[in-house]
């Protein structure tokens, strides 16, 4: 089976908080395109609710599962539409590196992530990342609960944090863009 070469990637704890699409709807234009990313929901425990939007948008999705996930849990993401992926997941974690062989064993060469900071943190903390583009929008949330962008095992210094370089700021509406790759 041939997919497109481009993807995107979340977690399912940003399907169950959000619900997005995860498509590309044409700016200004209020239509969607006809080529859509492959979708990609890394969701180890089977949580993602087959009744997500998701499972609604054309093109197609994958659900990246645990290699010990019981049919009964597999069986509606099926008949969702989702085609699933099973993986070892040590510690109760997808193998990142062996989602990312498998995906280019498939050609698909881009992936965009647009998760939260569990799924981001593990990437970084395995040194899967070569690119970085952030948005910050004018907005303080704030919270002692709140989220970071970025979990994982963080570092234990600053001269341990992954640098950018070939920095580009850019304002995108009221946000700013701020691109760059990882220095390696």
């Amino acid at each position: 089976m041939r997919y497109v070469r481009d993807a995107i990637m979340t977690g399912a704890n940003t399907i169950i908080a959000d619900n997005p699409r995860l498509t590309v709807r044409l700016a200004d234009k209020g239509g969607t395109t006809r080529r859509q990313p492959l979708r990609i929901i890394v969701d180890g425990q089977g949580r993602t609710p087959p009744h997500s939007r998701i499972f609604a948008e054309p093109g197609k999705t994958i659900v990246v599962l645990a290699d010990n996930v019981t049919e009964e849990i597999k069986r509606p993401l099926k008949e969702a539409g989702a085609e699933l992926l099973e993986l070892p997941a040590p510690e109760g974690m997808i193998d990142l590196k062996a989602l990312l062989k498998k995906l280019g064993e498939r050609e698909i060469t881009s992936i965009l992530v647009e998760a939260g900071g569990t799924l981001v943190g593990s990437l970084f903390d395995q040194g899967l990342v070569d690119k970085v583009v952030v948005f910050l929008a004018p907005l303080i949330i704030g919270g002692a609960e709140g989220r970071p962008a970025v979990a994982g095992r963080g570092v234990a210094c600053l001269a341990d944090c992954p640098r950018l370089k070939r920095v580009r700021v850019a304002r995108v509406g009221e946000d700013v863009m701020v691109s760059g790759y990882i220095k390696g």
